[in-house]
């Protein structure tokens, strides 16, 4: 029997009791101080807060299912706060209750001087888990028990619990009836307490587990992550977009409860492992909020979220389906790191350059089906959102209708598909035979969520209206349309359709005329005319993205001031407000269905489409004319982007058919400035815009053939150089010089020297007499210079020599000072010396403060000429070092002694890394993007890995001398190799993984020594002819780009040396 049992142990009694104490007076006041707070209807409370709750049970997993069905139990039940336990309603009270945590946080027993309210909440929680524990051994000596009532007592009294009520449960004796009761509560707070710990066992398990397995794989894996780690690759490959900002702006619209029917259905199929169906289509009527619940289904199941691409209407860069096979490809790469692994190896070597000249299922098959080829099943789903597929750009839209209907099953299983449509024919009979989900707006379900979302949003009306005659009404009005119930709720803000239901609109094309007709009175009291909105509705609606507000102003400027027109556009704003987005200084009309509606006959405001590209066309080459008239800059507002962006579009779609006004505006977007600024702006872009003309060209007469030749050769130029000019925009100019074609490069060189002349230029000179007048000034030093730099400033050239060092002042090569007798030690090997020059780079500038290393860390040299102990000083590594280079964001160097190769942190002074290499290192160089570190000796090829623990990632043997002469591109060197015998110099370009490409013809051996070198030095490397950069600069010389536009190279000149 219970009572015996209780009988003989009066310690358990007071455990018991004390169990009772926090179990039911805990339960009972932190019931009421939510109440107090939340005194309405539980379930809207928790549905309204849902957002804020769902993430503690789906990522945090603070909140457990028990838990969470109890908040949101299934339909038709509803919560019950009767059944909320303490530690539920301490969730509650700490995260929708705006409660303010004690001074000493939620989670540590507060001061006994601190009794706030929130301080006695944390009280009552924490004499629950610390003092006591869980039910076996509950024994509590009498001692303890009076000590802990009096703690518990006064936490509960703070809390609102009547002393009458404690003293009764102090008082009552425990039945078995009870005990099992105060049991089974404590239990199940117990469950909760022990999943938690268990979670965190596993979780530091799988750490430890993870953590042994990477070191005992550590040198393997080495060679497989910096292979598989492909920021550098496929940042420079594919176009991403992760779509944060729509997805947040949809769901700000959604609201809570409403589609639940629809994730129900969406969260079975996700989770049914044996479905067939590789891809669950919603498809409906414009307005129904398909794009809501596509983004609301990006947040509502994070645990299988893989990628996402919501199509747009007015953003012609999202409506290419080459960018979205290209963005859902990056996006996976942040999931699945043997997709992301598959795909680098995929993208290596040339393959990256012809993504954007492959078709939509070549482009698939390179980015897609064969990575996944071989790829293990994760064991979960992810899943793919594509919303309003139907907004895919026109031409290319039946192709990926096609591809998806065909091809997305050739997707590994685990990957699944979520797509929004509207109910286009073609589309709608390709999708068939997927199953797709219909929203009918006349479905009972809808009609339910509409009723909901008319009682969430109308709940500020007056209480004298029948809100529920109203929403009735609305539900009926509404034509089961989202979009058009939104209108309802924005037209009842004001007031008047509340008091005149009779004669509301009748769907959304009504909604639309009747604002209009509205709109019309209160523009012809602006002042603003009839043919100047429908200029501004059309340029809005024919745009390929949001409208930069500077262009509708200059729309409006005609003929007026511009202070005038920006008012003209505030008023015009004001107006349509309800029909516009405005972000980021740019417009859009907030729905498809607005532009629809303007573009069908029959109406008063009915827009003409060409009209609006011909106006937007006409906009464009102003903005393009305005910007060769100001300074020169290679950064562009929104209105200079558009216009470089689109222009080519707009006037292609406005149908032009006068000879003189196309060739007008053709002259325009091919001229060399305007090509060179797009270039700057968007290379894929200026190559697809160009293609397009091109295109254009081949079946229409009314562009000339010389205009024809042009785009042409423009085109050439972009496709040779597209992965070049990627990296390096600014060179597109000195490469069109390089062309030598008869118009185009001395067009482009009379740019170079009048409008760009901040730009390093290079052209070839036959002439000896005009090398001379080009010359600035030369030093002949008397000693063989062994080695140069210049300093960050450019102000000074510091010389070393076999025995000294001389600090020279720039432009005028003044000699500051010379200290004869101070030798450096360098790694010298004759035969390298014979065919390559001197190659020594141990005398160098600090990158970030004014001092000389001069071979050694320490002392250093001041531009004084004086000798002073340098900043980084380390005992265990040698002092001195033969070889040094720096990263090029100037925080790293790395310095070679023997077979000592060490990395320092330039803005600590302090060394991050010491690692063994082999002796006499040739050149030690970081790549263009600071990841990679090479260097070479006798027959060596060495790369270490800064994001991989500075391990050696690729190691090669190879049968002649090789030095490494500059970087080239992001993780590449250029690399200059001399045979044993033949003594043969072989230019190569090496790229991190050792993969080689042979230069044709030879560079000879000629070394940029900054950054502004080597990037023209690359530009020379992938041109066809390399004779006119030798004879400007020479071989066997190190040179520098400088930024007044001068270069500064040393060498041997008539058997003098000198610079």
């Amino acid at each position: 029997m219970a009572s015996s049992v209780l009988e003989s142990s009066v310690e358990k009694i007071y455990g018991f009791k004390l169990m009772r104490l926090i179990v039911d007076g805990g339960t009972e006041v932190l019931r009421n101080i939510f109440l107090s707070i939340h005194p309405g209807n539980l379930h809207a409370v928790l549905s309204t807060h849902c957002p804020t709750l769902y993430p503690l049970f789906k990522t945090k997993k603070i909140i457990t299912q028990p838990q969470w069905d109890k908040l949101y139990p299934p339909h038709p039940s509803f919560p019950n706060i009767q059944e909320f336990d303490i530690t539920l309603l301490v969730i509650l009270l700490r995260n929708i209750c705006s409660l303010s945590p004690p001074s000493t946080g939620w989670n540590v027993m507060p001061g006994s001087t601190e009794n706030s309210r929130e301080a006695n909440i944390v009280r009552i929680r924490l004499f629950r888990n610390n003092f006591f524990g869980h039910v076996p051994g509950t024994d509590v000596s009498r001692l303890d028990f009076e000590a802990h009532w009096v703690d518990v007592s006064s936490a509960l009294r703070g809390l609102g619990l009547k002393q009458s009520q404690i003293d009764r449960l102090k008082a009552e004796e425990c039945g078995e009836e009870e005990v099992n009761r105060v049991r089974k509560e404590w239990n199940e707070s117990d469950k909760e307490i022990v999943i938690k710990l268990n979670r965190m066992e596993k979780k530091m398990e799988s750490k430890f587990d993870a953590g042994f397995e990477k070191v005992s794989k550590k040198i393997d894996e080495s060679l497989i992550q910096v292979k598989s780690s492909t920021k550098g690759i496929l940042s420079e490959c594919l176009h991403e977009h992760d779509f944060k900002n729509e997805i947040q702006s949809f769901y700000e619209n959604y609201t809570e409860c409403t589609r639940e029917w629809v994730f129900n259905q969406v969260s079975k199929w996700l989770n049914d492992k044996l479905s067939n169906n590789r891809a669950f289509i919603i498809s409906g009527q414009a307005g129904m909020g398909k794009s809501t619940i596509a983004a609301v289904t990006c947040k509502r199941f994070p645990e299988h979220f893989g990628a996402c691409h919501f199509f747009q209407y007015n953003n012609s860069r999202y409506n290419n389906p080459k960018f979205l096979l290209q963005s859902l490809a990056g996006q996976l790469c942040h999931v699945i790191p043997e997709y992301k692994q598959n795909l680098t190896n995929n993208l290596s070597g040339n393959k990256a350059q012809l993504l954007d000249d492959l078709n939509i299922e070549g482009l698939f098959l390179m980015l897609f089906e064969e990575p996944f080829s071989n790829i293990p099943n994760p064991g979960k789903h992810f899943l793919i959102v594509i919303d309003a597929l139907d907004e895919c750009r026109q031409e290319e839209k039946q192709k990926l209708v096609d591809l998806i209907t065909k091809h997305f099953q050739k997707f590994p299983r685990f990957i699944r598909f979520l797509i929004t449509t509207r109910q286009e024919t073609d589309i709608a009979r390709k999708v068939q035979e997927l199953n797709p989900l219909f929203l009918g707006p006349d479905d009972e379900r809808n009609l339910k969520d509409l009723q909901f979302f008319f009682e969430d949003k109308l709940r500020k009306i007056s209480k004298d209206v029948p809100r529920e005659e109203l929403v009735k009404k609305f539900v009926e009005k509404s034509e089961g349309l989202m979009l058009y119930a939104s209108f309802l709720c924005k037209l009842a803000e004001n007031g008047s359709i509340i008091s005149n239901t009779e004669n509301l609109p009748g769907g959304i094309e009504e909604v639309y005329d009747m604002y209009f007709n509205r709109l019309e009175n209160e523009l012809r009291k602006l002042g603003i005319d009839e043919r100047q909105f429908l200029k501004f509705l059309s340029i809005i609606a024919v745009s390929k993205r949001p409208l930069p507000l500077a262009l509708l102003q200059r729309l409006l400027s005609s003929g007026t001031d511009l202070s005038i027109a920006a008012r003209t556009l505030r008023k015009l704003i004001n107006c349509l407000s309800s029909l516009l987005v405005i972000k980021d200084e740019c417009v859009s009309f907030f729905h498809k269905s607005v532009k629809d509606w303007l573009v069908k006959p029959n109406h008063d405001f009915t827009i003409i489409e060409t009209d609006g590209h011909r106006n937007l066309a006409d906009i464009c080459v102003f903005q393009m004319q305005t910007m060769k008239q100001d300074e020169v800059s290679l950064t562009f507002d929104l209105a200079i982007v558009y216009a470089l962006h689109y222009e080519i579009q707009h006037i292609l779609e406005a149908e032009i058919k006068d000879m003189h006004c196309l060739t007008k505006l053709t002259n325009n977007v091919t001229d060399l400035e305007i090509v060179y600024a797009s270039v700057c702006s968007d290379i894929y872009t200026t190559l697809s815009n160009l293609s397009r003309l091109e295109s254009y060209d081949m079946h229409n007469s009314l562009i000339c053939e010389e205009m024809q030749t042009t785009i042409r050769k423009l085109i050439s130029i972009i496709r040779k150089f597209t992965y070049f000019l990627k990296d390096l925009p600014q060179s597109f100019l000195q490469l069109v010089v390089n062309e030598n074609d008869d118009v185009l490069s001395s067009k482009a060189s009379a740019l170079l020297m009048t409008r760009y002349r901040g730009l390093a230029y290079f052209e070839s000179e036959d002439e000896m007499e005009n090398t001379e007048k080009a010359m600035v000034g030369r030093v002949l030093t008397g000693h063989e210079v062994l080695e140069i730099d210049i300093s960050p400033s450019e102000d000074f050239l510091v010389c070393g020599y076999e025995r000294g060092v001389e600090l020279f002042s720039l432009p005028d090569f003044q000699s500051l000072w010379k200290i004869d007798d101070f030798v450096v030690e360098r790694n010298v090997d004759f035969v390298l010396e014979f065919y390559l020059g001197n190659l020594s780079r141990c005398i160098i500038f600090h990158p970030l403060e004014n001092v000389i290393f001069p071979g050694q860390l320490t002392p250093v040299l001041t531009f004084e000429g004086k000798f002073k102990s340098g900043q980084i000083v380390c005992e265990e590594i040698p002092n001195k070092f033969t070889s040094c280079c720096f990263s090029h964001d100037k925080t790293k160097m790395v310095t070679n002694y023997g077979i000592h190769l060490t990395v320092w942190n330039l803005l600590e002074n302090k060394k991050i890394v010491s690692l063994s290499c082999l002796p006499h290192l040739f050149s030690v160089l970081f790549s263009a993007n600071d990841r990679f570190i090479g260097t070479t000796n006798f027959n060596v090829v060495c790369v270490y890995d800064t994001e991989n623990s500075y391990s050696m990632v690729s190691r090669s043997r190879v049968t002649r001398f090789q030095v490494l002469g500059s970087t080239f591109r992001s993780d590449s060197w250029i690399v200059y190799s001399v045979t044993y015998r033949e003594g043969e110099v072989v230019t190569e370009i090496v790229h991190y993984d050792l993969t080689i490409k042979h230069i044709s013809p030879p560079v000879h051996a000629t070394w940029p020594r900054n950054a502004r070198a080597a990037a023209e030095f690359q530009a020379v490397i992938v041109s066809d002819d390399s004779a006119w950069f030798e004879k400007l600069i020479g071989s066997y010389c190190n040179f520098f780009i400088l930024s007044n536009e001068s270069v500064l190279r040393n060498g041997t000149i008539s058997s003098l040396p000198g610079i």
